[in-house]
């Protein structure tokens, strides 16, 4: 275990502790009026993904040693496309939080997935892997809606992607346009 008693962790927990009073009550951030709604496409295990359809896993996390999307890139009021990794898309949900954090000591990183496992759905073995994490980026999602199987011709191996806004595309990335017309359709 780590020495966690620097003001800097406190102030942290702080933040954190005043964001798990408003998952509580289950507020939304009303912040995100200064900017359209952005889309995007979040890669997740299968294990993980069941989770999230079954309403268990309520917060969606990622965890990175380098600053990377979604980190910086996502606010509430967002829509993001959940595809189960190696498989199709199977649903879209709202981001209704998000709770961002950089420069954090693995101390920081301990307590925060310590503070949020149980909403993230994460086990003992998950905590290895991510602690040494310098940017994280906690989203609550809502109204969670399970999409027919849409199977995407993405090739690359990002597992967090920020839609395009352009409306048509070329090359590598032209399966955004499918994921596009899903939210025309809505």
């Amino acid at each position: 275990m780590y020495d966690c008693s620097s003001a800097a962790t406190a102030m942290l927990l702080n933040l954190a502790g005043r964001w798990l009073e408003v998952l509580a009550h289950g507020a939304e951030d009303h912040n995100s009026s200064i900017r359209p709604m952005r889309a995007h496409l979040a890669v997740l295990y299968a294990e993980y993904l069941s989770k999230v359809l079954a309403g268990e896993k309520t917060v969606e996390g990622r965890f990175s040693k380098v600053r990377c999307a979604p980190h910086g890139m996502v606010s509430a009021g967002d829509r993001v496309f959940l595809k189960e990794q190696s498989g199709p898309v199977m649903a879209l949900a709202d981001v209704a939080q998000v709770l961002t954090f950089e420069n954090l000591s693995r101390c920081q990183a301990e307590l925060l997935i310590a503070q949020y496992g149980a909403r993230l759905c994460i086990g003992e073995d998950f905590v290895p892997r991510v602690i040494s994490a310098r940017y994280i980026t906690l989203m609550r999602l809502a109204r969670v809606t399970l999409l027919p199987p849409m199977w995407l011709d993405k090739r690359d191996r990002r597992p967090w992607v920020v839609l395009s806004p352009q409306r048509s595309f070329f090359g590598r990335d032209q399966w955004q346009q499918a994921l596009w017309s899903v939210l025309a359709g809505l």
